[in-house]
């Protein structure tokens, strides 16, 4: 597991994301100006895979891997958002680590695949499987974003439809069997802070029945996006102000 950090507080704030052909750690900077709210008082580490993964690499793997890092780190304690798969480490790394984590984020995301993520995830694994990198990359910003966000960012996306290679592919793949084997709805249980689950109604990759199944098994506070997709985290204005205001404790929003 591979993760860069930002930030000059003495709390931590861990941020893990999804999945991806490529890295976002090359985003720290970017992502720092979206949660500078919190950088006085927290340092963001933000986690991402590594480039090369192991055969059947699991969610429990990935978390295993980020408590490490952490113990490196010397963090006790920390704040733990992830988005899509990220929330699914999350969730293990909540159930795993309770004293570790002192509240939960989890957004876009499942605690066991939906129908709708059975079918985006065959779906990418097709594609990924048969090296259709174009195909792969439209099918992505397809179900992941909103018309308005792929409209607005027609060029960006056509230009770079054709990134990947072979063995990005064969990465996703492992990726995606990962998402596919994962379920933790009978121990959501083991996780005891507070929570907030983040969601979108118009989700084209784990369906708004992700979120609401996962906030629903554990009875904690959820926001549902109206008009928005998977990538809620990425498009909505509001979106960064929502955590803030839960990890500083304030009413919601």
């Amino acid at each position: 597991m591979e993760y860069k950090k930002t930030g000059s507080g003495s709390k931590a704030f861990v941020l893990i994301s999804g999945i991806g052909m490529t890295s976002v750690l090359p985003a720290i900077d970017s992502v720092g100006k979206m949660y500078k709210k919190l950088l006085d008082e927290y340092t963001l580490y933000l986690f991402d895979r590594a480039e090369v993964l192991p055969d059947g690499y699991s969610i429990s793997d990935m978390a295993s891997e980020i408590k490490a890092a952490l113990d490196i780190e010397n963090v006790k304690s920390c704040v733990v958002t992830g988005m899509s798969q990220g929330g699914m480490i999350a969730q293990e790394f909540a159930i795993t680590n309770p004293s570790m984590v002192e509240k939960l984020i989890i957004c876009s995301s499942c605690s066991a695949p939906t129908s709708v993520a059975i079918d985006t995830l065959n779906l990418w694994k097709t594609l990924a499987s048969s090296y259709d990198v174009v195909g792969l990359n439209r099918s992505f910003a397809d179900r992941v974003y909103t018309d308005t966000f792929r409209n607005l960012f027609a060029t960006y996306l056509k230009e770079h439809e054709a990134d990947g290679t072979k063995e990005q592919c064969d990465r996703f793949v492992k990726l995606i069997d990962s998402c596919s084997t994962f379920d933790v709805t009978a121990r959501l249980n083991q996780i005891k802070c507070p929570v907030l689950v983040l969601g979108a109604n118009e989700d084209k990759v784990v369906g708004k029945e992700g979120p609401l199944t996962t906030a629903s098994l554990l009875s904690c506070e959820i926001y549902m996006y109206e008009n928005y997709g998977h990538a809620v985290y990425d498009e909505a204005p509001d979106f960064v102000d929502r955590i803030v205001k839960f990890v500083r404790g304030c009413v919601s929003m």
